[in-house]
């Protein structure tokens, strides 16, 4: 009988038990575990059920987060701050953010496994184990891999055509943003779309980007204190 009555009918798209209580039926395993305020939620998507053509739409909409409960009804907001109000718990469930996936070569060099192997060459710069080592969370960066990632920036951007991308390493950077020399009247910076590098001041590493054709720069500093 369960299953007769929790059956898609073809005519009305709908089961029985839905018709009749306005939800699926679940059985015991699916019974949601209570959600409390900040929990992040999918919203079943009704609203697909009852329109013809609706099985291309997704099953679930969101995720949603939780900023009220009162007994079944849920109200969310989803990512532009738009409030929904009143949602049946029945049509919620928990969204599980995945757990981010570590190459193990990156993992090994983290743990202190590997170190005098090398791992990457791009541009000038050689990258080894002991460089990803410095990764690890509360490590500061080296200056071959920020230099290294620089590389790999312009190198995406000049292979999508325009003007080209300019990349300074951080020892020069650096000797620009204190005024200890003048590198770029040696250049032509009207040749390049944009201009980067990365400060190393104390404890930290700044972006300074530049736009030579619109005559404007800014900064990016992980203390807040960005600009332009």
């Amino acid at each position: 009988m369960f299953g007769l009555h929790t059956k898609r009918q073809l005519t009305t798209r709908f089961s029985p038990f839905f018709l009749m209580f306005g939800r699926e039926a679940r059985y015991p395993s699916q019974v949601q575990e209570n959600y409390k305020v900040g929990d992040m939620l999918w919203r079943k998507n009704v609203r697909s059920l009852q329109r013809k053509g609706g099985k291309l739409d997704p099953e679930f909409l969101g995720p949603f987060t939780v900023v009220n409960i009162e007994e079944k009804s849920v109200h969310l907001v989803d990512s532009s701050g738009k409030s929904i109000h009143k949602v049946n718990t029945d049509h919620l469930k928990l969204h599980n953010t995945p757990t981010p996936r570590i190459p193990r070569r990156c993992q090994e060099a983290w743990d202190g496994n590997i170190f005098h192997v090398l791992l990457s060459r791009i541009g000038p710069y050689k990258l080894f184990y002991w460089d990803i080592c410095r990764t690890t969370p509360a490590q500061e960066l080296e200056s071959e891999v920020i230099n290294a990632t620089l590389i790999r920036m312009v190198q995406k951007h000049d292979s999508q055509g325009g003007k080209k991308a300019l990349a300074i390493d951080t020892y020069t950077m650096t000797k620009i943003w204190n005024g200890k020399t003048a590198i770029l009247r040696k250049c032509n910076p009207s040749l390049y779309g944009v201009i980067l590098g990365v400060v190393n001041e104390p404890n930290r590493w700044i972006l300074a980007v530049i736009f030579p054709s619109e005559q404007r720069s800014f900064v990016l500093d992980p203390f807040g204190n960005d600009g332009s």
